[in-house]
Order: C-alpha cells, then sequence, then structure tokens
C-alpha cells in the first residue's frame, strides 16, 4: 500500500476546511458530509463535534479586544449608577406613594375647581340673563325718557316766559316804588329786604346771649355799672328800644 493509499484509507471521504463556519455548514445542511477542520475539529454526519485545538478559541477570543471589554466595563458602570439613582424598593415604594397622595390632593382641588367653575358659570349665566332683561328695558324705557325730556325742556321754556311776563307786570306796578327807593325792581328790594332781616335777627340774637351773660355776672358788676353798660349797649344798638 503506497502513501495515497493510505491517506485515503485513513480519511475516507472526510472533507478538509479552513474555518468551522464553513465545516457546520457542509456537514450539517443539505447532503451531509463528515467534515474536519484544519484546527483538528471534526464534525460528524450525526451532527457531532470532537476534537480541535486551542488554536480555534484563541481566534474566537481575539474578537474581544481591549476596547470592547472597556466599552462594557463603562456600560456596566453606568447601568450600576443609574440602578443606584433609582434607589431601593422600598424607597420607590414612599416616592410612590407620595406621589399618590399628591395626585390625590391634585385630584380633589381640580373637583373642587370644577364645582367653584360650574358655580360660576350659572352666575355669569344668569347675570348675563339679567343684564339681557335690563337693556331690553332700556331700550323701552328710552323713547319715552325722550318724550319726557323734550315734555320737560317745552315747559321749562313756558315757565321761563311766564315769570318774565309776571315780572313785567311787577315792575310795571312797582316801578314808581322802586325809583323812589332807589332800586332797579320790587326784585331787588325784596332781596336786600330780606338780607336786611335777617343780619338785624342775627344783631338782636348776638345782643340777647351778651345780655344774658350779663345777667349771670350780675353778682360781680354793681347795678350801676350794669346800668351804664346797657346805656352804652342802647346808644350803639337804638333799634334795642323798640
Amino acid at each position: 500500500m503506497n502513501g495515497d493509499e493510505a491517506i485515503l484509507f485513513a480519511v475516507g471521504n472526510t472533507l478538509v476546511c479552513d474555518d468551522l463556519d464553513e465545516a457546520k455548514a457542509l456537514s450539517w445542511t443539505g447532503e451531509r458530509f463528515r467534515v474536519v477542520t484544519v484546527d483538528g475539529i471534526l464534525l460528524t454526519k450525526a451532527g457531532t463535534m470532537t476534537g480541535g485545538t486551542s488554536g480555534g478559541m484563541e481566534a474566537r477570543s481575539k474578537q474581544w479586544d481591549d476596547k470592547k471589554i472597556e466599552g462594557l466595563k463603562k456600560k456596566k458602570e453606568q447601568l450600576e449608577s443609574e440602578l443606584e439613582e433609582l434607589g431601593s424598593i422600598r424607597e420607590m415604594h414612599l416616592k410612590e406613594s407620595e406621589a399618590s397622595g399628591k395626585m390625590s390632593g391634585l385630584e380633589k382641588k381640580i373637583q373642587y375647581a370644577e364645582i367653584e367653575k360650574k358655580s360660576i358659570e350659572d352666575k355669569l349665566a344668569s347675570l348675563k340673563k339679567e343684564k339681557r332683561v335690563i337693556k331690553e328695558e332700556i331700550d323701552r324705557i328710552n323713547p319715552e325718557l325722550c318724550k319726557l325730556k323734550e315734555t320737560v325742556e317745552k315747559r321749562a321754556t313756558e315757565i321761563g316766559k311766564l315769570e318774565k311776563r309776571i315780572n313785567d307786570i311787577v315792575d310795571r306796578i312797582y316801578r314808581k316804588f322802586s325809583q323812589d327807593v332807589g332800586v332797579e325792581n320790587i326784585r331787588e328790594y325784596e332781596e336786600n329786604h330780606v338780607k336786611a332781616a335777617q343780619h338785624m335777627a342775627e344783631e338782636r340774637l348776638s345782643l340777647s346771649n351778651q345780655l344774658a351773660k350779663l345777667k349771670y355776672q350780675y353778682v360781680i358788676f354793681s347795678p350801676a355799672t350794669i346800668f351804664y353798660l346797657y346805656l352804652c349797649l342802647v346808644e350803639c344798638f337804638p333799634f334795642l328800644l323798640v
């Protein structure tokens, strides 16, 4: 038996592949073959895989370079930090309970606000209705008010004319009297007379008050002194003798 025959006897119909993926494709898909990789991994038609060297594992381990490992470490630290921020389950329950309480309070406030809103809306609707009624009443009264104003103005004009006629008649009647007393018309005389009468009344009241004070002071002043004061008052105000 020569060398070729010996190799053929040893390997038979076994196929040789460069990598494991190619060996799997040939051995386990479609028409199955007995396949061996250059690393020595044997894949049988039955689906078993045996043998091989550490070279394949070393090749696969090279896929995890330092950058990927460092990135995974950072990712791990980030996740741990986020987990720490979330806190324990008990703290989360407490926060959830607090949030639930706040939410319940806000819901009650919303309910009260809705009730108040409904009340305000009802009042607003009532006020709008009242405003509409008042406006209708104003619109109804305005024409009558305009008529009344016209009537009042007309009556005022007529009254003014009548007063002027009356004053003219009175002036003609008291013309001579007005000339004698030195006034323009009887109305001026009456106005002056009223003022004089008011002034006289005020003077009488003032003197009466002074006399009352003198009576209370009688115990201090002698009768002669009081009589002298009385004469002085009469001399200043002769109308006291009236």
